[in-house]
């Protein structure tokens, strides 16, 4: 037996509500009870009629929902406020208003290493060797100490080339608060999409930067060289 507060709590997709009471509930033999729509799938009351109204209305709503709730942050973004759960390793949130990103100096000298290391010519593997046998913590990992994010399905202990490429390429680190740069693909689904860049929402000199613009562009020149090198010789 499977009881519910109302409908809306068993599902507002109203093509998976529909799946579980017509089929596979009756296939196997699930009684299905509703409290607030007054429903027992033992007793035919006339209210199964009903239900599948209920189930779009429901989904309408949810669907409604989603819309004011995205709304919603893409006018804080769009006003310089931050929306990210989590900041890049190198910043972190004020404790008093979430929205003020702050450098976060026990990891920022890491950052500017990093870069510094880039600049002078060496390659992300060679960074990777230095910030390892200095036993330097990931940022994943300094994430799990700081904060109460937990992922047990990533479990890296080692810098590797992918996070230095992604530090290397964040524009967070000149100042300018980027967002908007991912969304999930609509409300019945958790796929995350990556947004076409010229839908990013970016507030130039939000916060204190890490890395001088200059550094941080002619990195990036270097970056595309490498790139373009590496596709060229494949």
């Amino acid at each position: 037996m499977v009881i519910v507060k109302d409908s809306s709590r068993l599902g507002r997709d109203y093509i998976g509500f529909g799946e579980y009471v017509e089929k596979i509930f009756p296939e196997n033999q699930v009684r299905l009870v509703s409290i607030l729509d007054n429903y027992d799938s033992a007793i035919d009351n006339g209210v199964a009629d009903t239900l599948p109204f209920r189930a779009v209305i429901n989904d309408l709503y949810a669907k409604d929902i989603s819309k004011k709730v995205r709304s919603s942050l893409l006018t804080k973004a769009s006003s310089g406020q931050n929306i990210k759960s989590f900041l890049p390793y190198g910043y972190k949130k004020d404790e008093k208003d979430k929205n003020i990103i702050l450098v976060d100096y026990e990891v920022s000298l890491i950052v500017q290493k990093i870069f510094e290391m880039y600049y002078a010519g060496n390659n992300k593997a060679e960074i990777c060797r230095y910030l390892n046998n200095n036993k330097i913590l990931t940022p994943l990992a300094y994430k799990r100490k700081t904060t109460n994010y937990y992922n047990p399905n990533n479990k890296t202990n080692l810098w590797n080339t992918t996070m230095v490429s992604k530090i290397l390429r964040d524009r967070i680190y000149t100042g300018d608060l980027v967002q908007h740069k991912y969304s999930k693909l609509n409300y019945k689904t958790k796929k995350i999409i990556d947004v076409p860049k010229q839908q990013h929402i970016i507030i130039e000199n939000n916060h204190e930067a890490i890395i001088d613009r200059n550094i941080f562009n002619s990195v990036q020149i270097m970056l595309d060289k490498k790139s373009n090198e590496w596709n060229y010789s494949a």
